[in-house]
């Protein structure tokens, strides 16, 4: 998924959460504007939406293994390293 639809689509769900909780993260605080989140925060939004929409195109055909496949230590605040792409 192209980066600028990545985060739109991480802006958008962060967005529909933020409304189905009344803008309160899980103590109960305020929830953070998304331009104040962390980089590493953000991304996971991103991967998060990604999968959805990876979902979405592929008509719910993927399974769980489908959508995960990327494993959990070549992901970085900065998105899938090389190698993993490369798999």
């Amino acid at each position: 998924m192209e980066q600028g639809k990545k985060n739109l689509a991480a802006r958008a769900a962060y967005q529909m959460y933020g409304k189905s909780v009344d803008f309160k993260n899980f103590q109960g605080n305020p929830m953070p504007e998304w331009n104040d989140l962390p980089e590493a925060i953000k991304t996971a939004w991103e991967w998060a939406a990604e999968a959805v929409a990876n979902l979405v195109v592929n008509g719910f055909e993927s399974n769980l293994v489908d959508v995960l496949s990327v494993p959990a230590e070549s992901i970085s605040a900065t998105g899938v390293s090389e190698e993993s792409k490369a798999a």
